[in-house]
């Protein structure tokens, strides 16, 4: 998780802008877009020559969407770090691997092109007038280059139609032959990475292709996903492929899937101009309350991508938050409450209140299994959160066993009760706290469940199959494991704010939480608050 991190640090500070350093303009003079877009992520030809990656640009909207190559496409599936997977992502689209229960996304397609005469699309060498720009002020991917004939090509996954995902591209050949042909990847079993230790099995696909319209079913061992490809052209047919032979000029090719059983076909239907328009139109409106004009060109580029990739991953309706990669599923393709925790901070800085608001629904949905999860896997009661929590299937989540000694560690709880206290610090929200408090109290029964009081007469948290964040925790006892015993305590005085300002609660939990934190937890530290650990793990790197 801390590689994702890091990559994407310099990723957001380090790519080609839309505007290098120009701060000569007056704030009057510069619109909110200008400032915005100063942030953009531009690849050309002179941006390539100072030796810089290229990093595939990410189109979504928390429901649909994935990562686009240099050329406009989807030519490395399999490919993980550094550059980063393209796949198309539903998040709706997952599997099991039964032999360890482990529940992962599973991509839903993956988009290529290739010269009607079988040459390849992967030229950059012979590319002339290249540029590709993501325009983080309005959620617009635009892909320019003339290769045999001139091409633009422009992708946005809608901000308001959550299963609709939407590519034109222009296109003029010079030559027979080199006519450009779309092919959709329908089975993706066999794109998975190889290095991942639950391979999926083959997905199970029908067809129904009539003129310009293709639906499919793909079917793992856990979901039915129906979705559509809508095109201009014809499409056909070929195994698993869907080709579509461009004409010159204009071409609109739509994925669509019906999100949560809702019909929206007839608004997806609507003309290519009209759906940019109502996407655009959108995502800008979420600047008006998230643009900051840092003076320092990194810091700047900084909030303004990580805003763009917050909008990105975040939708408008409910939906599980797939944190950290998105509908990417590079290395991983599932949620962590501890990376969601972290991503959505930033949503309430930012003022996306409505957004960090639907997200919230899904932990509290869950909290049923949540509670039988813990009793299952930690044998106490409470909201035991789970490290990566499953699709669906609880009851056979990690039945004989965990999937990793990470689903031992017992701070994820804490994220999540974190998200729902801190909405309110930044809202004063309180029917929202009234309705999101369980989570809360549930959350901190579980830790009151792994609390010990010890002959010091402070506490103890305690629990024979704990795990720690970091490795180097793991040398010791499950003992007061640091991050453990900050996590409890820190759940444990939000709970008791909580609790006094909705009136209503366990009064022994509530009398518990106090006589702990009044009494105090022991700590593994040193004088100077070092984790002793860490001590002994540096002294024995030295030696």
């Amino acid at each position: 998780v801390h590689i994702f991190f890091i990559t994407l640090f310099f990723f957001l500070s380090s790519c080609a802008t839309h505007h290098p350093n120009d701060r000569a303009l007056s704030n009057a003079d510069v619109s909110v877009a200008d400032r915005v877009r100063k942030s953009n992520v531009v690849y050309d030809a002179d941006e390539f020559q100072k030796g810089i990656m290229h990093v595939p640009p990410y189109i979504a909207n928390g429901i649909v969407g994935g990562c686009f190559d240099h050329m406009g496409f989807q030519s490395l599936p399999r490919k993980g770090v550094p550059n980063g997977r393209t796949v198309f992502g539903y998040i709706g689209h997952y599997y099991m691997h039964k032999p360890t229960t482990r529940q992962a996304q599973l991509p839903l397609a993956y988009i290529q092109a290739e010269f009607a005469d079988g040459s390849t699309i992967l030229n950059m060498m012979d590319a002339k007038d290249y540029r590709q720009e993501l325009d983080i002020y309005n959620g617009v991917l635009t892909t320019h280059y003339d290769l045999n004939g001139p091409t633009a090509i422009t992708t946005f996954a809608h901000q308001t139609i959550p299963g609709l995902f939407v590519m034109k591209i222009n296109r003029k050949s010079n030559s027979p032959g080199k006519e450009l042909v779309v092919k959709i990847n329908c089975e993706t079993a066999s794109i998975q990475q190889a290095n991942i230790g639950w391979p999926p099995e083959p997905v199970k696909l029908a067809y129904k292709v009539k003129g310009n319209v293709a639906v499919i079913v793909s079917s793992t061992n856990m979901v039915h996903t129906k979705w559509m490809v809508i095109a201009d052209n014809p499409i056909q047919q070929e195994g698993d492929v869907l080709n579509i032979r461009l004409k010159n000029e204009e071409n609109i090719i739509k994925i669509f899937v019906r999100h949560n059983g809702k019909d929206e076909t007839e608004a997806a239907d609507a003309s290519y101009a009209a759906l940019l328009k109502s996407h655009t139109v959108e995502f800008e409106k979420n600047w008006e309350r998230s643009w900051i004009d840092f003076p320092q060109d990194k810091a700047h580029h900084i909030w303004n991508r990580a805003n763009y990739y917050n909008l990105s991953n975040f939708p408008v309706v409910p939906a599980k938050a797939l944190i950290p990669t998105g509908m990417n599923t590079n290395i991983w393709g599932f949620t962590f409450p501890q990376d969601v925790y972290y991503v959505a901070e930033n949503l309430l800085r930012s003022g996306h209140f409505d957004r960090y608001k639907k997200s919230m629904k899904y932990w509290l949905d869950i909290l049923p299994e949540v509670k039988k999860y813990s009793v299952r896997t930690m044998d106490v009661e409470g909201g035991f959160y789970p490290w990566t929590p499953p699709f669906e299937q609880w009851d056979d989540f990690e039945k004989n066993g965990v999937v990793g000694n990470d689903s031992y560690e017992i701070h994820n709880p804490a994220y999540v009760a974190a998200m729902v206290w801190h909405y309110y610090l930044r809202t004063g929200d309180k029917e929202f706290l009234t309705e999101y408090f369980p989570i809360m109290e549930e959350v901190w029964k579980f830790y009151s469940n792994v609390i010990h009081k010890n002959a010091r007469g402070t506490f103890d948290v305690d629990h024979h199959k704990a795990a720690g964040q970091d490795e180097a925790s793991r040398l010791e006892s499950s003992k007061n494991l640091l991050d453990a015993s900050y996590s409890a305590e820190y759940s444990a005085r939000n709970f008791i704010e909580a609790a006094q300002l909705i009136g209503h609660f366990d009064k022994p939990l509530f009398d518990l939480a106090k006589q702990i934190l009044d009494t105090g937890f022991e700590r593994n530290t040193d004088d100077s608050l070092w984790f002793l650990c860490y001590i002994r793990r540096r002294q024995q790197t030295t030696q």
